[in-house]
Protein backbone atom coordinates (compact mmCIF):
# COMPACT_ATOMS: atom_id res chain seq x y z
CA UNK A 1 0.00 0.00 0.00
CA UNK A 2 1.41 3.42 -1.00
CA UNK A 3 2.18 5.97 1.68
CA UNK A 4 3.00 9.68 1.48
CA UNK A 5 6.06 10.97 3.27
CA UNK A 6 6.51 14.69 4.05
CA UNK A 7 9.89 16.30 4.75
CA UNK A 8 9.86 19.81 6.27
CA UNK A 9 12.93 22.04 6.57
CA UNK A 10 12.11 25.42 8.18
CA UNK A 11 14.57 28.23 7.49
CA UNK A 12 14.47 29.33 11.12
CA UNK A 13 13.49 27.58 14.34
CA UNK A 14 9.73 27.54 14.93
CA UNK A 15 9.04 28.16 18.61
CA UNK A 16 6.58 25.78 20.19
CA UNK A 17 7.24 23.12 17.56
CA UNK A 18 9.64 20.21 17.23
CA UNK A 19 11.69 22.39 14.84
CA UNK A 20 13.99 23.97 17.42
CA UNK A 21 16.81 24.42 14.90
CA UNK A 22 16.28 25.74 11.40
CA UNK A 23 18.42 25.63 8.28
CA UNK A 24 19.72 29.13 9.05
CA UNK A 25 21.37 27.96 12.29
CA UNK A 26 22.92 24.94 10.58
CA UNK A 27 24.20 27.03 7.67
CA UNK A 28 25.61 29.60 10.09
CA UNK A 29 27.49 26.84 11.95
CA UNK A 30 28.98 25.50 8.72
CA UNK A 31 30.09 28.95 7.55
CA UNK A 32 31.63 29.60 10.99
CA UNK A 33 33.68 26.44 10.52
CA UNK A 34 34.87 27.53 7.07
CA UNK A 35 35.60 31.11 8.08
CA UNK A 36 37.72 29.96 11.05
CA UNK A 37 39.60 27.44 8.95
CA UNK A 38 40.24 29.80 6.03
CA UNK A 39 41.09 32.81 8.22
CA UNK A 40 43.74 30.71 10.02
CA UNK A 41 45.27 29.76 6.67
CA UNK A 42 45.34 33.38 5.42
CA UNK A 43 47.65 35.75 7.20
CA UNK A 44 46.44 38.78 5.27
CA UNK A 45 44.00 41.44 6.46
CA UNK A 46 41.01 40.20 4.44
CA UNK A 47 38.75 38.01 6.55
CA UNK A 48 36.09 35.59 5.50
CA UNK A 49 33.05 36.50 7.59
CA UNK A 50 30.44 33.77 8.25
CA UNK A 51 26.84 34.17 7.15
CA UNK A 52 24.64 35.88 9.75
CA UNK A 53 21.03 37.02 10.07
CA UNK A 54 22.02 40.08 8.02
CA UNK A 55 22.56 37.67 5.13
CA UNK A 56 19.17 36.01 5.56
CA UNK A 57 17.91 37.05 2.11
CA UNK A 58 20.98 35.43 0.51
CA UNK A 59 20.45 32.30 2.60
CA UNK A 60 16.73 32.12 1.82
CA UNK A 61 17.22 32.58 -1.93
CA UNK A 62 19.93 29.96 -2.10
CA UNK A 63 18.05 27.47 0.08
CA UNK A 64 15.14 27.71 -2.36
CA UNK A 65 17.51 27.49 -5.37
CA UNK A 66 19.10 24.35 -3.90
CA UNK A 67 15.69 22.95 -3.01
CA UNK A 68 14.54 23.37 -6.60
CA UNK A 69 17.67 21.57 -7.84
CA UNK A 70 16.96 18.71 -5.45
CA UNK A 71 13.29 18.50 -6.44
CA UNK A 72 14.19 18.26 -10.13
CA UNK A 73 15.94 15.03 -9.15
CA UNK A 74 13.52 13.52 -6.60
CA UNK A 75 10.32 14.90 -8.14
CA UNK A 76 9.59 11.59 -9.85
CA UNK A 77 8.66 10.25 -6.43
CA UNK A 78 5.92 12.90 -6.17
CA UNK A 79 4.13 11.96 -9.39
CA UNK A 80 1.63 9.72 -7.59
CA UNK A 81 0.40 12.48 -5.24
CA UNK A 82 -3.24 13.54 -5.41
CA UNK A 83 -3.87 16.50 -7.73
CA UNK A 84 -4.49 18.89 -4.81
CA UNK A 85 -1.22 18.02 -3.03
CA UNK A 86 2.01 19.76 -3.99
CA UNK A 87 5.26 17.80 -4.17
CA UNK A 88 7.34 20.88 -3.36
CA UNK A 89 6.47 24.06 -1.46
CA UNK A 90 8.35 27.06 -0.06
CA UNK A 91 6.23 27.71 3.02
CA UNK A 92 4.47 25.66 5.63
CA UNK A 93 1.88 26.25 8.31
CA UNK A 94 2.97 24.98 11.72
CA UNK A 95 0.60 24.59 14.64
CA UNK A 96 2.34 25.79 17.77
CA UNK A 97 0.75 26.28 21.17
CA UNK A 98 -2.70 26.10 19.63
CA UNK A 99 -2.18 28.65 16.85
CA UNK A 100 -1.06 28.36 13.24
CA UNK A 101 2.25 29.91 12.25
CA UNK A 102 3.22 30.38 8.59
CA UNK A 103 6.97 29.98 8.12
CA UNK A 104 9.46 29.91 5.27
CA UNK A 105 10.28 26.25 4.82
CA UNK A 106 11.25 23.76 2.19
CA UNK A 107 8.61 21.03 2.03
CA UNK A 108 8.90 17.86 -0.04
CA UNK A 109 6.26 15.18 -0.35
CA UNK A 110 7.01 11.82 -1.92
CA UNK A 111 4.97 8.66 -2.38
CA UNK A 112 6.47 5.37 -1.34
CA UNK A 113 5.08 2.03 -2.35
CA UNK A 114 5.13 0.54 1.17
CA UNK A 115 5.05 1.59 4.80
CA UNK A 116 7.96 -0.75 5.54
CA UNK A 117 10.07 1.26 3.15
CA UNK A 118 9.02 4.46 4.93
CA UNK A 119 10.31 3.15 8.26
CA UNK A 120 13.56 2.15 6.63
CA UNK A 121 14.38 5.38 4.77
CA UNK A 122 12.53 8.27 6.44
CA UNK A 123 15.32 9.47 8.75
CA UNK A 124 18.24 8.89 6.33
CA UNK A 125 16.44 10.75 3.52
CA UNK A 126 15.49 13.61 5.83
CA UNK A 127 19.09 14.05 7.03
CA UNK A 128 20.73 13.70 3.63
CA UNK A 129 18.42 16.30 2.04
CA UNK A 130 19.05 18.66 4.96
CA UNK A 131 22.81 18.22 4.49
CA UNK A 132 22.44 18.82 0.74
CA UNK A 133 20.56 22.10 1.30
CA UNK A 134 23.27 23.28 3.70
CA UNK A 135 26.05 22.30 1.28
CA UNK A 136 24.36 24.16 -1.58
CA UNK A 137 24.10 27.45 0.34
CA UNK A 138 27.65 27.19 1.70
CA UNK A 139 28.97 26.39 -1.80
CA UNK A 140 27.25 29.48 -3.22
CA UNK A 141 28.63 31.61 -0.36
CA UNK A 142 32.19 30.30 -0.90
CA UNK A 143 31.83 30.84 -4.65
CA UNK A 144 30.68 34.42 -4.06
CA UNK A 145 33.70 34.98 -1.81
CA UNK A 146 35.95 33.39 -4.45
CA UNK A 147 37.20 30.65 -2.12
CA UNK A 148 38.52 27.97 -4.42
CA UNK A 149 38.64 24.89 -4.22
CA UNK A 150 36.36 24.73 -1.16
CA UNK A 151 33.25 25.89 -3.03
CA UNK A 152 33.75 23.17 -5.63
CA UNK A 153 34.17 20.58 -2.88
CA UNK A 154 30.95 21.76 -1.19
CA UNK A 155 29.06 21.61 -4.50
CA UNK A 156 30.44 18.13 -5.09
CA UNK A 157 29.17 17.10 -1.64
CA UNK A 158 25.78 18.62 -2.53
CA UNK A 159 25.54 16.40 -5.61
CA UNK A 160 26.67 13.39 -3.57
CA UNK A 161 23.98 14.02 -0.93
CA UNK A 162 21.26 14.38 -3.58
CA UNK A 163 22.36 11.14 -5.19
CA UNK A 164 22.22 9.47 -1.76
CA UNK A 165 18.63 10.69 -1.29
CA UNK A 166 17.71 9.21 -4.66
CA UNK A 167 19.39 5.92 -3.73
CA UNK A 168 17.41 5.72 -0.49
CA UNK A 169 14.14 6.55 -2.25
CA UNK A 170 14.88 3.96 -4.93
CA UNK A 171 15.39 1.07 -2.50
CA UNK A 172 13.15 -1.72 -3.77
CA UNK A 173 11.68 0.55 -6.44
CA UNK A 174 11.82 0.39 -10.21
CA UNK A 175 11.38 4.13 -10.76
CA UNK A 176 13.84 5.34 -13.34
CA UNK A 177 15.50 8.63 -12.40
CA UNK A 178 17.54 10.18 -15.20
CA UNK A 179 21.11 10.97 -14.21
CA UNK A 180 21.76 14.68 -14.59
CA UNK A 181 24.85 16.75 -13.92
CA UNK A 182 24.35 20.02 -12.09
Amino acid sequence: MATTLTFIYPLQAVSGSSYTVGLYELINQRTLYFSDMINKQNNDISELVPLTLGDFDFIKQNVFNGATEIFTRIGAYSRLLDDDVEGYEESYEFTTTGEAVEADAVVYRVVLKSEQKQKLIEMPVMRVIEAALIRYVVAEWLKLKNVDPQWKMEMSEFVEKVNSAISYLAIGDRTKIPVRNF
